[in-house]
């Protein structure tokens, strides 16, 4: 019973990019259990971390933790997050961070969300490990697109991939940045 007072979150699983280019979306997916009694009850936001040594990029996720619901509920988030465009090119280690709202607490590990799980817990930094890594890399994505399209008919997607009139969404077509609504 006091385990399971209040909120207690369980990674299940997650679908993590291998790769990523700086000022480029990339596609998270977590399937997430709340095996407690409670959801969460005060504001605070969740973040997809990267972090290489001493540089360190949260992502802030539009997911809103108090939504996910207790009793062993499973909550999947899909979601785009764009990686800054001043990541430096290397590997780094992915973190899912729940710290606390007020900006007073945010950076004391004190204070943020400890998953259930087993061995991902970093206690110097309050965040949760996903036990995966991302390489930053650059020359992909839009920049290539766009030098890539400039003389042609082709359209391309902001990754680069070569995309047909029925593409909806933001496509690339004679060097220039479209929206297309087909």
């Amino acid at each position: 019973l006091n385990r399971k007072m209040g909120y207690r979150y369980q990674l299940i699983d997650a679908t993590l990019p291998a790769e990523a280019n700086p000022g480029m979306p990339v596609n998270i997916k977590l399937h997430l259990r709340n095996v407690g009694y409670a959801p969460l009850y005060n504001e605070r936001h969740a973040y997809i971390v990267l972090k290489n040594g001493s540089n360190v990029y949260p992502l802030k996720m539009a997911s809103d933790p108090r939504s996910w619901l207790p009793n062993g509920v499973v909550t999947t988030i899909n979601e785009f997050l764009t990686v800054p465009a001043n990541v430096p090119t290397g590997t780094y280690q992915l973190y899912l961070w729940l710290p606390d709202a007020y900006a007073s607490l945010a950076d004391n590990p004190a204070y943020a969300v400890r998953f259930a799980n087993s061995n991902v817990w970093d206690a110097s930094t309050g965040m949760n490990k996903l036990n995966a890594s991302v390489t930053v890399t650059v020359g992909q994505g839009i920049e290539t697109a766009e030098a890539e399209n400039a003389g042609d008919e082709q359209k391309r997607d902001v990754l680069g991939r070569l995309v047909d009139d029925s593409y909806r969404g933001v496509v690339i077509a004679h060097g220039k940045k479209m929206l297309s609504m087909h």
